[in-house]
C-alpha cells in the first residue's frame, strides 16, 4: 500500500485540481535492489496497482475491497522501499474474486508520540548545565570523597558461626 499526495481532477475538462492523499494498493511482482559506490543501496518494489475505479469499492462495514483479476500493468510500477506499508488482502467470501484490505502494524513498530518525547528532551540537552564541567586531560582528579565520616570494619571483628552459607552452591 502506497499513500502519496497527488492532484485529483473530476473530469478531462476540470481546471481546479484538488491536492489529496490518494491510495494505491499493490500487489508486490519482485524485489529490486540498485547498488552504489561505496555501499550504498536501495530497494524498490516493483507493483501492480489499483488506485480508484471499479477495482477498489468500500462494504457497508468501511472495509476496502480490491478486484485483482486481469490486472493491467501500471506506467509507474516502481516505489522505494520505505515508502511502502504492509497489508494483508483476505479472500472475500460474499463476493468472489473480491480481497478484503487488512491493514496491519509491524512488530517493531512503536507509537511512541515522538513529537512530546522529543521536544522535552531536546530542552534538556541544550542546555550548558548538562554538558558538565570541562576539564583538563592533565588536571589531576581525586577519587576519594573528604569531608565524610566513614566506618572501619576489621576482618578479625567478623563473626561466622559456621552454620550459614556465605555463598550459593552452583547448580
Amino acid at each position: 500500500m502506497l499513500e502519496a499526495m497527488t492532484n485529483s481532477f473530476s473530469s478531462a475538462r476540470d481546471n481546479n485540481p484538488i491536492m489529496g492523499d490518494v491510495t494505491y494498493y499493490g500487489i508486490l511482482n519482485e524485489i529490486i535492489e540498485l547498488e552504489y559506490d561505496a555501499d550504498k543501496k536501495v530497494v524498490l518494489f516493483h507493483c501492480d496497482w489499483i488506485s480508484n475505479g471499479s477495482r477498489k469499492k468500500q462494504d457497508d462495514n468501511g472495509f476496502t475491497l480490491l478486484n485483482f483479476e486481469g490486472l493491467k500493468s501500471h506506467n509507474d510500477p516502481f516505489i522505494l522501499a520505505s515508502q511502502a506499508q504492509q497489508v494483508f488482502y483476505v479472500a472475500d467470501r460474499v463476493d468472489k474474486g473480491w480481497k478484503v484490505v487488512i491493514k496491519t502494524t509491524p512488530r517493531d513498530s512503536y507509537d511512541m508520540k515522538e513529537q512530546i518525547c522529543l521536544d522535552d528532551v531536546e530542552t534538556h540537552l541544550q542546555s550548558d548545565a548538562s554538558m558538565g564541567p570541562q576539564l583538563d586531560e592533565n588536571m589531576n582528579i581525586e577519587l576519594v570523597r573528604r569531608g565524610l565520616n566513614g566506618t572501619l570494619v576489621d576482618n578479625n571483628s567478623l563473626v561466622f558461626d559456621g552454620d550459614e552459607d556465605l555463598f550459593e552452591a552452583p547448580s
